[in-house]
């Protein structure tokens, strides 16, 4: 009689991923699988850091306390859940393997992808330690040093980073914005919420330069082009030039034909992914039509944790999400604060600013997801 124990492993240890692990090694311990089923946690960094927090990084020194290890992730749980560092190349269907860049291969009998995206500085930190730490100093130093900021991509982490500059340093640096929209953000948000961001930033002095494209080709200066209307292209100064467009889904390993052509994984309403058999995908990576924010990790946690258990018992996935609550908070530097909330009859609201530093305090709730990690 066999007694290998039944395998769930969950790719991604960012604010989903860590956050469904911990409640899955929960569940788990209350029930007569504790004995028979382990859970493998693969992450690529030494140390966790909530990237909604980066931002602030950036201009202050948050490093020890924003940054967490995962030593204590599973304090409790130490029979069930296990941490890997690595990161992953591919996915052996058949086999049903995980396969690491160093050529390990982890197998699992459920899989759960919880990757996320990858975006610009200072939300893209390397993967050890020491060089994170270096990361964030160096961010830092260079923000000090330079007169002329140069922010290419003024979505929401733009808006906020411009705005965390102009808040710590003021009137010390120029900080300009170049977005290719009309307003800060992306249209999949309220018109009336990036009116009130833009308003932020020209209260901040931010520079915005709408409706146009970036190029830091040469060094000292960013070329400015234009995308409708007859304006000329231009240069402007830039001694430090950070680029907050650039985005992608963390998703290369994964086969194509879990993907849609973004490099979404492609799910159900219950996390699985569509044609397949016990694998699910949980917060950014997927293709669930929702704001991809931190904050729905709160409904979407006991969800696809229930139905992952599911899986591993070997019956069908009951839960169903939907989003719960349509809304977001923005901090912009410690003084300014916007969000927006969709009521129903009433339509997307947004909200005062006091509401959004309240809900999200002066550690943009950092702390809070270090209490998940044990901390």
């Amino acid at each position: 009689m066999s007694t290998q124990k039944k395998s769930i492993v969950v790719v991604g240890g960012g604010v989903f991923g860590a956050s469904c692990a911990i409640e899955l090694v929960s569940l788990i311990a209350k029930t007569e699988l504790r004995s028979s089923v382990a859970l493998t946690l693969i992450e690529k960094r030494d140390m966790n850091v909530f990237l909604p927090a980066t931002l602030r990084m950036a201009v202050e020194d948050h490093d020890e306390e924003y940054m967490k290890p995962y030593d204590k992730l599973f304090a409790g749980y130490d029979d069930i859940g296990t941490v890997v560092k690595g990161s992953a190349a591919a996915i052996e269907k058949d086999a049903r393997n995980v396969v690491l860049e160093d050529g390990k291969k982890i197998h699992y009998d459920v899989l759960v992808l919880a990757t996320g995206a990858t975006f610009g500085a200072p939300s893209s930190p390397p993967t050890d330690r020491t060089d994170m730490i270096a990361y964030y100093k160096n961010i830092r130093a260079r923000i000090e040093k330079s007169k002329d900021i140069v922010i290419i991509g003024g979505g929401i982490s733009g808006a906020e980073l411009a705005s965390e500059i102009k808040d710590k340093h003021g009137a010390s640096k120029t900080v300009t914005i170049v977005h290719s929209s009309n307003l800060p953000g992306s249209g999949i948000f309220p018109e009336n919420l990036r009116r009130q961001l833009d308003k932020i930033m020209q209260n901040l002095n931010v520079i915005t330069i709408y409706n146009a494209y970036g190029d830091d080709s040469e060094d000292g200066q960013v070329n400015v082009t234009y995308k409708i209307g007859d304006k000329k292209s231009k240069t402007i100064p830039a001694d430090y030039v950070i680029k907050c467009n650039l985005v992608h889904n963390n998703s290369s390993f994964i086969p194509q034909e879990w993907l849609n052509k973004d490099g979404q994984v492609k799910i159900s309403d219950t996390f699985e992914v569509i044609n397949t058999s016990n694998v699910f995908a949980i917060g950014d990576i997927n293709d669930f039509d929702e704001w991809k924010l931190a904050s729905q990790v709160q409904s979407a946690r006991p969800i696809s944790a229930a139905n992952v258990l599911s899986a591993v018992k070997g019956e069908k996935a009951e839960m169903h999400y939907a989003t719960k609550l349509i809304g977001i908070g923005i901090t912009m530097g410690k003084r300014y604060a916007t969000g927006s909330i969709r009521l129903p009859i009433f339509g997307d609201r947004v909200l005062p600013g006091f509401i959004i530093r309240k809900l999200k305090g002066d550690d943009i709730r950092a702390l809070k997801f270090a209490k998940i990690l044990g901390y």
